[in-house]
């Protein structure tokens, strides 16, 4: 995502990591949002992008709910998990997760991923500065 921000900032790359490192994801995204809005004026963002970066932060929301949740054993081959989400009503609560949601969530990780990978390539970035 740093190379993105870079890429609508006509930055630095590399150097863009010094700002995105002690940023929240979500932040970084929604920077990308509002930048998107501005360099797209009078025409809308690409839908493509915005959809993208939905579901990465749905995503990420996933994964950090269960990196950082409660884990207990279960039957073989499960967990529940006491998950934390402020997007829903019940903030926190129990998940049964299995080894099959945990390889299906490493599914969508890579799609995103390959997704981004085929922005990145449509529209040219990173673009890595001269060296002088």
């Amino acid at each position: 995502m740093a190379e993105f921000l870079a890429f609508l900032l006509q930055a630095n790359p590399a150097l863009m990591y010094v700002v995105t490192a002690s940023v929240s994801a979500s932040t970084v995204s929604d920077w990308i949002r509002t930048l998107l809005r501005a360099r797209h004026i009078p025409n809308e963002p690409p839908e493509e992008i915005m959809s993208l970066l939905t579901d990465i932060d749905r995503i990420r929301g996933e994964r950090n709910a269960l990196v950082h949740g409660l884990w207990r054993s279960h039957v073989s081959g499960s967990a529940l998990v006491q998950t934390v989400k402020w997007d829903r009503s019940e903030v926190v609560k129990d998940e049964l997760v299995t080894r099959t949601d945990l390889d299906e969530l490493i599914m969508e990780v890579g799609e995103v991923t390959g997704k981004l990978q085929g922005i990145a390539k449509q529209y040219g970035f990173p673009v890595m500065p001269q060296k002088s």
